[in-house]
């Protein structure tokens, strides 16, 4: 018990990336809990590739992002699987090849998070729970590469997209390129309707089942961005 809790204590729960643009040469797949801070949407960007959340479901374990720009990914911005849950506050998500951010059985929040001009769909979730909160929160421009993609999703009845007063459906998701704007969504304020998607179609990615490894990826990008540098607390 003792040895476990003198682990515990030297795991690496925060990293701390300062301004910069920092290249993923792969998808950077996390299954433990950690929280990244950038130092402002403006000023941290992570491009080439998404963030991948796993791991095992815990509770009050979380994936924590803040204050950084998920910008041109290959695939998406953010996808969580059957993994632990995921808070993202003050991000942007923009110019991904496929969905900003794609839950699957797992539950996040996004709070003051801006979505955009991503390929497919701003964010779509299957079995899956997704609560968006701030005034700030907005999700547009997505479907810029096909005619049949919206810019809120929830593929079936057992997903929920969750609008925390005062936001609506309509002053979050609003000038979306492909067919609509929402599917199933609720809030605290109007009624629930649901539509049937398309499925979606999973890509391959390298997984970092370990902080160490987590960290070994960032920092193979932070290598790569001329002035920037990481503090591990």
């Amino acid at each position: 018990m003792a040895k476990e809790k003198a682990y515990e204590e030297k795991i690496v729960k925060l990293i701390l990336l300062k301004e910069g643009t920092y290249n993923l040469e792969e998808t950077l797949t996390i299954a433990c809990p950690i929280s990244i801070h950038g130092a402002g949407q403006d000023n941290t960007i992570i491009q080439g590739r998404g963030i991948d959340i796993r791991g095992t479901k815990e509770e009050k374990k979380i994936v924590g992002m803040q204050g950084v720009t998920m910008k041109g990914s290959s695939q998406g911005g953010l996808y969580a699987y059957n993994g632990l849950s995921f808070l993202c506050k003050d991000m942007t998500f923009t110019q991904c090849e496929y969905h900003g951010v794609y839950a699957s059985n797992t539950k996040g929040r996004l709070i003051n998070c801006v979505i955009t001009q991503c390929g497919k769909s701003g964010i779509i979730c299957t079995n899956a729970l997704i609560e968006l909160e701030g005034i700030q929160t907005k999700v547009d421009g997505n479907g810029t590469s096909l005619n049949d993609w919206y810019g809120l999703v929830a593929y079936d009845r057992s997903s929920i997209i969750h609008l925390l007063f005062p936001l609506t459906k309509e002053s979050v998701s609003t000038d979306g390129t492909g067919t609509g704007n929402m599917n199933t969504i609720k809030n605290d304020a109007t009624n629930k309707y649901w539509t049937h998607f398309d499925d979606f179609v999973e890509t391959n990615s390298m997984h970092h089942d370990t902080v160490a490894d987590c960290i070994t990826t960032l920092v193979r990008a932070i290598d790569l961005a001329k002035g920037v540098a990481t503090q591990y607390v």
